[in-house]
């Protein structure tokens, strides 16, 4: 089976292969949820960077960028990405495909508010990083 068929035979959405980047061979629906699951936590990752700014060089420099109003908007895309993630985990457990069908449909919908969220913070870090900076404005310890 690849992903055509698994797109026929249980009605996927429109857009989820796209959205998730599923593979062309993906055969279940346990794969596309943890394939999912996968993309997700990659922006799960970088927004875990902003929040604990301990990481990087970067992820400290992004981190000063963002006011407090900002770091609540990051919290909540955070927290979306989250739910979906350890939703993901939890259904792991039964591998039942009717729920795995379930949480794709959700995590789809929910992706797409998230997305425009997301969207909003990598605009402002790259206009940080295009702006011109002196060597003083670094963001601190270099070792």
């Amino acid at each position: 089976m690849d992903y055509k068929t698994l797109e026929k035979k249980h009605g996927l959405p429109a857009g989820l292969k796209q959205s998730f980047d599923l593979p062309d061979d993906c055969k279940s629906l346990h794969e596309a949820r943890k394939k999912a699951a996968e993309h997700l936590d990659t922006y799960i990752q970088y927004l875990e960077g902003l929040l604990q700014s301990e990481t990087s060089f970067a992820n400290v420099y992004e981190c000063k960028l963002f006011n407090d109003d900002d770091k609540k908007r990051v919290f909540s895309a955070y927290k979306h990405l989250m739910l979906l993630s350890r939703t993901a985990l939890e259904l792991g457990l039964d591998n039942d495909p009717a729920k795995d069908l379930s949480y794709l449909k959700h995590a789809l919908e929910a992706w797409q508010g998230v997305k425009e969220e997301l969207k909003e913070i990598f605009n402002k870090v790259k206009a940080a990083w295009q702006e011109e900076s002196e060597p003083g404005d670094s963001p601190g310890y270099f070792g």
